[in-house]
């Protein structure tokens, strides 16, 4: 039998070789959950809705909390499990992965990183801001980011803007109510109305009070309309018959500071 010669296989082994150098090899992958998401938070102050109203602002914030959501259908966000990394419907902030700030360690500058998660996966990052008494002050539709983290062991950076909610005008005002008895009485009805160009004009939701007797002796309202002036009515009764009325006009300004009036009803 004749050898076979070695000199072909040695060309087809050379090409091999040659063709491999020639490839750009892939980027690393990302394997089970080693991929990392930086994402830097930002604070909005909300707008100024009424002269002489103060607007939330980062010095209001004493917690800023920054926490990753999964998502786990399209359009569909749970929260994670801080221990095991998968998603929970745990609603525990002692579970939850969070990334919390409080006053007066609230650092803005430093990104957050966030560590072992999944790669091909989108991610919703949300903020959530305090105020003292732990009052809500972020607008939740407004303070979120989706991000998708790539394939590979480079971080996925991202913004995360979170907006303090705007402060709505809400005009207050407090009525002390005071009786000088002659004949005695039983009840005294209140109502609030608005005036317009000198003319009492019903609310759209009534604010009647009947009270009994001389206590409660003050009237609380609240939600009242910038630049607008009301009046308020009262009807004093004893046994079914009126025997007294008084009323008071309260001018609500452009700022939010409560007006204290006193309305004297004088029983003959």
């Amino acid at each position: 039998m004749k050898p076979m010669s070695s000199a072909p296989l040695v060309a087809l082994l050379g090409l091999m070789l040659a063709g491999c150098n020639a490839m750009t090899p892939p980027a690393p992958q990302a394997s089970g959950s080693n991929a990392t998401l930086i994402v830097t938070p930002s604070v909005t102050s909300g707008r100024l809705v009424q002269a002489r109203v103060t607007p939330k602002t980062v010095a209001h914030v004493e917690v800023l909390e920054i926490r990753p959501w999964v998502q786990v259908s399209p359009g569909v966000f749970q929260a994670i499990d801080k221990l095991t990394g998968r998603a929970t419907d745990s609603i525990d902030p002692e579970v939850l992965l969070t990334h919390r700030m409080a006053s007066p360690s609230i650092d803005l500058a430093s990104p957050i990183a966030f560590e072992k998660l999944r790669a091909n996966t989108t991610y919703r990052i949300v903020g959530t801001a305090y105020g003292a008494g732990n009052v809500l002050l972020s607008a939740p539709d407004k303070s979120y980011v989706d991000l998708t983290l790539a394939n590979d062991d480079r971080p996925t950076m991202g913004k995360l803007s979170i907006q303090l909610a705007d402060t709505p005008f809400k005009g207050k005002a407090i009525v002390t109510l005071t009786w000088t008895p002659g004949k005695t009485f039983d009840t005294t009805t209140t109502e609030l109305v608005k005036l317009v160009d000198g003319a009492e004009v019903p609310l759209t939701t009534p604010l009647i009070s009947t009270i009994r007797g001389e206590a409660p002796s003050i009237l609380y309202f609240e939600d009242l309309a910038p630049d607008t002036s009301y009046r308020l009515k009262a009807r004093v009764t004893s046994n079914g018959n009126e025997v007294a009325t008084g009323s008071v006009d309260v001018a609500i300004a452009d700022d939010d500071a409560p007006i204290s009036k006193t309305l004297s009803l004088i029983i003959p």
